[in-house]
C-alpha cells in the first residue's frame, strides 16, 4: 500500500507541474499566437478620419502673378562735353548734393582741378572759346553771362568785356580764371619785344616819319590780338549743358578719384522719379488688368515686399525684359519702393476684380454634385457624424467658393465642412 501511494503522489506532482507550464506558456505566447483572421484585421489600415476646414466669411480675389524688373524712374541725366572724356580726365571735386537746385553757373564737379559749369545753352559748345572769336556760340555765352548778373556785351565777339565777365565769375564760384590760348601766350614774349622795339625805332626817328609809326601801330595791334587771345577764355570741356535751371539733383553717379573715359558717362541726375516695375502681359491676361488695379511686389533676394498699383498697360505688344514678346505694363510703388532693388528680377502679384463685401465661402473641394445638378457640401456635427447640407454656389477666386445655404444657419462661419479623408 505504501508503494501505491508513493506512486500516486509521483503522478499529482508532475500532474500539477504540466498545468503550471501550460498557464506559463499561454501567457507567454499567447499574444503571438493569433487566428488567420485575426492576423488580417491587424493588418488593415486604420479607418479614415475626416480631414475639415471651417466656412468662413472672406473677400473672394483672383491675383495674377507675373515676373518683372525693378528699374529706375524716368530722369533728366547731365552727361559732360565730348571734350571732357580722357584717361587724364579725373574727377578731384564732387561739389553737387542730392536736393540741391541747379542753377546756371552752378559748379557740379571738378574735372582735374577745373570747374565744370552748368550752363543753360540751346546746343553744346562746339570750340573752346577765345579772345577775339566771334560767333553765334559767344552770343549764347554773353546771354548766360548776363542772366547771372554779370556785365558782358551781347554782340556775338570774345572782347575784354567778355573775359571780364568770365573772370568775375570764376571769382564768384571759387576757381582761378582760365586762360585763353596756350599758343597766343608763347608768343606773347616776342610780341612784346617786337612792340618794344618799334616804339624805340620811332623815338629814334622822329614822331613825324609815317612808316615808323606805322609799324608801332601794327605791333601794338598784334599784341593786343595776342593778348585779348591769351587771356580768359571758356573750355568747352568745362561746360555741362543745362536745359532749363531749376531742376533737381536726385542722384550722383561719379565720385571722386572717376575717372571721365565712357562718352556716355552721366555726372548726375535732375528731377528723378521713384523706382518703377515693369512687366508684360500676355494677350488673356492684358484683358484682366486695367490701370488703377494694386497688387504687391515680392523681392526674393532680400525677402522684401512692396505694395504696387498699375500706372499704364500698353496697347501694342513688345519684348519684354526677358526676351518674350507681351504687352507692357507699368506699376508704381505706394508708400515704401524698393530702390535697393533696382535692376534685379521680382514676383508680381496682381489683385483682380474682388467682391464687393466679403462673403461666406468653403474651399472648392467641399462641394460636390448631385446627378439632379444641385450641390452640397458635408459638414461635420457636434456629435461627430456627417450631414450633407444643399448650397448654391456663387464667386470663385484663390480656391475657395462663395456659397447660399438652402436652409439659413445649416452652414455658418466655423461650420466644419469635410474636404477629404485621410
Amino acid at each position: 500500500m505504501l508503494k501505491h501511494s508513493n506512486r500516486a503522489t509521483i503522478w499529482l506532482a508532475v500532474g500539477g507541474v504540466v498545468v503550471v507550464g501550460g498557464v506559463v506558456a499561454s501567457i507567454v505566447l499567447g499574444p503571438g499566437l493569433r487566428s488567420p483572421q485575426q492576423a488580417a484585421a491587424d493588418a488593415a489600415a486604420p479607418p479614415a478620419s475626416l480631414i475639415t476646414v471651417p466656412a468662413e466669411r472672406r473677400l473672394l480675389s483672383e491675383s495674377l502673378v507675373l515676373r518683372g524688373q525693378v528699374k529706375d524712374g524716368p530722369s533728366v541725366p547731365l552727361r559732360p562735353s565730348s571734350a571732357a572724356f580722357g584717361e587724364t580726365s579725373v574727377v578731384t571735386k564732387v561739389e553737387a548734393k542730392i536736393g540741391q537746385t541747379v542753377r546756371e553757373g552752378d559748379v557740379l564737379i571738378a574735372r582735374s582741378g577745373e570747374p565744370m559749369i552748368a550752363l543753360t545753352l540751346p546746343f553744346p559748345l562746339y570750340r573752346d572759346l577765345v579772345g577775339g572769336l566771334s560767333g553765334p556760340d559767344v552770343t549764347e555765352v554773353q546771354q548766360s553771362l548776363r542772366r547771372m548778373g554779370f556785365r558782358a556785351p551781347v554782340h556775338g565777339t570774345f572782347d575784354r568785356a567778355t573775359q571780364q565777365a568770365l573772370a568775375d565769375l570764376h571769382r564768384r564760384i571759387g576757381y582761378p580764371v582760365p586762360r585763353g590760348s596756350a599758343e597766343a601766350a608763347k608768343q606773347l614774349p616776342a610780341a612784346r619785344q617786337a612792340m618794344a622795339e618799334a616804339e624805340q625805332a620811332y623815338r629814334a626817328g622822329g614822331s613825324t616819319d609815317p612808316a615808323l609809326g606805322s609799324k608801332v601801330q601794327q605791333a601794338r595791334a598784334a599784341l593786343e590780338e595776342l593778348e585779348l587771345a591769351a587771356g580768359p577764355g571758356l573750355s568747352r570741356a568745362n561746360v555741362v549743358l543745362l536745359d532749363q535751371p531749376g531742376r533737381r539733383v536726385t542722384a550722383i553717379r561719379v565720385g571722386v578719384g572717376a575717372v571721365l573715359k565712357d562718352p556716355q558717362q552721366v555726372i548726375v541726375d535732375l528731377d528723378g522719379q521713384l523706382p518703377f516695375v515693369s512687366a508684360a502681359l500676355s494677350k488673356d491676361q492684358i484683358e484682366l488688368v486695367r490701370p488703377g488695379v494694386q497688387g504687391k511686389v515680392f523681392d526674393d533676394v532680400s525677402g522684401s515686399e512692396a505694395e504696387t498699383v498699375v500706372a499704364s498697360v500698353g496697347a501694342e505688344m513688345v519684348n519684354g525684359d526677358d526676351g518674350q514678346p507681351g504687352y507692357p505694363v507699368t506699376l508704381t510703388f505706394i508708400g515704401k519702393d524698393m530702390v535697393g532693388a533696382v535692376g534685379r528680377g521680382v514676383r508680381i502679384t496682381i489683385t483682380l476684380a474682388a467682391a464687393a463685401e466679403p462673403a461666406l465661402a468653403v474651399p472648392v473641394s467641399a462641394v460636390y454634385s448631385r446627378a439632379d445638378g444641385s450641390t452640397f457640401v458635408t459638414v461635420r456635427l457636434d456629435s461627430g457624424a456627417t450631414a450633407d447640407r444643399t448650397v448654391k454656389t456663387g464667386r470663385v477666386a484663390g480656391g475657395w467658393v462663395q456659397i447660399t445655404p438652402d436652409q439659413a444657419d445649416t452652414v455658418i462661419p466655423g461650420t466644419p465642412v469635410v474636404v477629404g479623408a485621410g
